[in-house]
């Protein structure tokens, strides 16, 4: 028999009413394997748009079937709420919010951050495996799709990504900073700071677009310069943000296309005691 609406988010549009709050964000729930009571609030200070209403229904549906295959079907969106300005027409509305408002939602839709701009983020201040503080996304990201998949990839999976921040208490699986985007692996030889080994791309100085590191087995780690920039088009690895469909793991007979690095010096590693991303987010358990 068809689940006709397994993968569909049920979408609820509600004003944003002014109140005072406790700053608790709201609860959600994981039942029948379905997440529920999760809560999106746009700001004020966002002009109307409709396309950003329409795209987050989009997204949040295409990112369900995602998660639903990564998390093994343990996993997916069923009910959202989504909270509009006041300032906003009443076409776009079903009804008056009850109690949600914009400082106690899970997922806020702001103006860029002066420190990430448009990329989406999870402001997260705990440590591994507590939930994080929120899901930031802009009105660039949400209103414009062709901009959002030219810059960041598939905006489903890119929301995927930051349910594992948020969620589960998961860190990045690559180096974010100015650091650590190479090491020496057991042979000695430089490696990429990446899971899973199977991340396709090359090493590139960020001055020029050379290749760098040229020569791996000499032991040799790059300058502060080189990068690495995975190939969209020849990647092959399941975890990767771009083509994910499975979370890093740690069982010798799973795919290993996303078999966890647990050598690569990146924030879920050093954040999560080497624990691969599936390991954690099972003993999250929500």
């Amino acid at each position: 028999m068809r689940k006709a609406n397994l993968f569909q988010v049920f979408s609820v549009v509600l004003i944003c009413t002014a109140v005072e709050s406790a700053l608790t964000r709201s609860k959600i729930k994981l039942q029948n394997n379905g997440y529920t009571g999760i809560v999106i609030a746009i700001n004020e200070d966002i002009a109307e748009d409709v396309a950003i209403v329409n795209n987050l229904q989009e997204i949040f549906t295409n990112a369900s079937r995602i998660l639903h295959r990564a998390t093994k079907k343990r996993a997916f969106f069923k009910d959202i709420t989504i909270l509009l300005p006041e300032t906003w027409g009443d076409s776009l509305t079903s009804e008056s919010a009850s109690g949600e408002t914009f400082d106690t939602a899970n997922i806020i839709v702001d103006k860029p951050n002066g420190l990430w701009g448009d990329d989406p983020y999870t402001n997260q201040l705990g440590s591994c495996g507590e939930e994080g503080e929120y899901i930031h996304l802009t009105a660039n990201f949400l209103g414009d799709k062709d901009w959002a998949w030219k810059t960041f990839g598939d905006p489903a999976r890119v929301l995927v990504h930051e349910w594992g921040h948020y969620r589960w208490g998961l860190f990045d699986e690559y180096s974010t900073g100015d650091d650590n985007h190479f090491y020496l692996n057991d042979k000695g030889h430089v490696a990429v700071t990446k899971c899973s080994s199977h991340v396709a791309g090359n090493a590139l100085d960020v001055r020029n677009g050379k290749e760098c590191n040229k020569n791996p087995e000499a032991g040799i780690l790059p300058d502060k310069y080189c990068r690495y920039y995975p190939d969209l088009q020849k990647n092959q690895a399941t975890s990767f943000t771009e083509t994910v469909v499975d979370f890093c793991h740690t069982d010798p007979n799973g795919d290993p296309r996303s078999f966890h690095n647990a050598m690569a010096p990146n924030p879920q590693n050093i954040h999560c005691k080497y624990k691969s991303a599936w390991r954690s987010y099972w003993k999250a358990g929500k």
